[in-house]
């Protein structure tokens, strides 16, 4: 459940501080470590109302359980863009060009609603702007029955140089981001 996750993050934060406090005690201080978390796979913050934000909610129940007691350090979230066919399309085998008008894509442009929506929840929760890990980004596909076409490298490539565009207007606030990126993925 959420909560054991929850918990789970704050006794680890608090173990990973409790070993830097008593490390720089008796030796030359050194950058503290960082602890982040949940570590969410394509967020979608805007299902439901947001209510994963509200009182209650998952992200909102994370934050008071770890950010707010200083366990976790920043948030962390993996964003993709993903394509899919359109329910219109006629049919798997009647649209193969990638580039047709039935592919559609859940594209970047949510990434800066995202992390403005982390970064104000983390500044709310711990009084300061915190850093955000964005621990994996780039493209993915939601057919699974889509075969490979070199096009896919393309999307691919695409997403994750728009997304590093965004991320680079924030500099002092992307901890990391790593891309995410594979040869030939025939697997999808």
């Amino acid at each position: 459940p959420w909560s054991e996750m929850i918990a789970l993050h704050a006794a680890v934060g608090d173990a990973i501080h409790t070993m830097y406090n008593n490390i720089t005690t008796m030796t030359q201080p050194r950058a503290r470590p960082l602890v982040c978390g949940p570590t969410e796979a394509f967020p979608e913050y805007q299902l439901n109302d947001f209510r994963t934000w509200r009182d209650g909610g998952q992200l909102s129940e994370f934050l008071e359980g770890t950010v707010r007691n200083s366990s976790i350090d920043c948030l962390s979230t993996h964003i993709y863009s993903t394509y899919q066919f359109t329910p219109n399309a006629t049919g798997r085998d009647s649209v193969t060009d990638p580039f047709s008008s039935h592919y559609v894509a859940r594209e970047v442009n949510n990434v800066d609603a995202i992390l403005d929506m982390q970064e104000a929840a983390m500044t709310e929760a711990s009084g300061a702007p915190a850093a955000i890990l964005i621990s994996e980004y780039g493209a993915a596909f939601k057919d699974k029955l889509l075969y490979y076409h070199p096009a896919h490298d393309f999307w691919i490539l695409r997403a994750v140089n728009i997304k590093l565009m965004t991320f680079l207007e924030r500099p002092d606030r992307i901890l990391k981001a790593l891309p995410f990126i594979v040869d030939k993925a025939t697997w999808h």
